[in-house]
């Protein structure tokens, strides 16, 4: 019960647990509150129905109780406006955890966590994608696409934007400007079409940092539209950002 009792103050859950597991944790207790007794001495009870009174009890101290099928669902809305602010995973699970406390709810499993968030990114998804197909014209749809073609053999034209300036010189700095023009007319799009989503300047920035990460071959992996979401927020923070580089660099003049 003690750590039951314990692990359950610091993390809001109950574990299922194996003797072999606990034992550092059982001779700590052991230690600190029965100096005269020894493992050998305790006698480990793990039926359902001690576990269940000791749950209950443990509830009843902490003002929480387990959540109902109302409150799962209630969480999913939860998590699915949450996703609209920042589609950051660590920030929505930090978000559940901040729910789940203010309505004295057990936190659920991990497993359910997870599957509560690919969920809720995934209907959002789906949902965001549906209104994006309807704002792309022709003309952006290949101005997208020409980033994702080769500049040269090995390297694509994206990768080249991609690239952060090495220094503050003047060919640096001239490089820098030739970029922010080619992606000028995508960021005027882009900044229009992102306001339209109502996507907020942290979702905008946390997929704007998987295309810097990620790979021509993983990006490609993704369906069409989702490409140009990508790029879409990509282009509207590395444009702004291109701009703020700029401006450093003419304080060194």
């Amino acid at each position: 019960f003690i750590l039951a009792l314990g692990y359950f103050k610091i993390s809001n859950r109950f574990f299922q647990f194996t003797f072999d597991q606990i034992t550092s944790d059982m001779e700590y207790i052991l230690g600190k509150y029965f100096p005269d007794k020894s493992l050998q001495d305790i006698k480990i009870c793990c039926d359902r129905k001690t576990i269940f009174n000791h749950q209950s009890i443990i509830l009843k101290l902490f003002s929480k109780r387990f959540p109902a099928k109302e409150d799962k669902e209630n969480l999913f809305q939860k998590t699915k406006s949450v996703v609209s602010i920042d589609a950051n995973p660590k920030y929505i699970f930090k978000e559940i955890v901040r729910f789940t406390s203010e309505n004295n709810i057990i936190l659920p499993a991990y497993s359910t966590i997870q599957k509560i968030i690919i969920k809720a990114i995934t209907e959002s998804e789906q949902e965001l994608f549906t209104n994006l197909e309807n704002l792309i014209s022709e003309d952006l749809a290949n101005n997208i696409d020409d980033l994702l073609k080769k500049e040269s053999q090995s390297r694509y034209q994206l990768t080249l934007i991609k690239t952060p300036p090495q220094s503050f010189s003047k060919k640096q700095a001239t490089a820098e400007r030739k970029k922010q023009e080619q992606l000028e007319p995508i960021f005027n799009r882009a900044k229009i079409i992102l306001k339209e989503l109502n996507i907020s300047n942290l979702s905008i920035k946390y997929f704007a940092e998987l295309v810097d990460r990620y790979t021509m071959w993983q990006l490609k992996k993704f369906g069409k539209i989702k490409i140009y979401f990508y790029i879409l927020c990509f282009i509207n923070y590395r444009y702004i950002k291109l701009n703020d580089d700029l401006v450093k660099t003419f304080l060194y003049f």
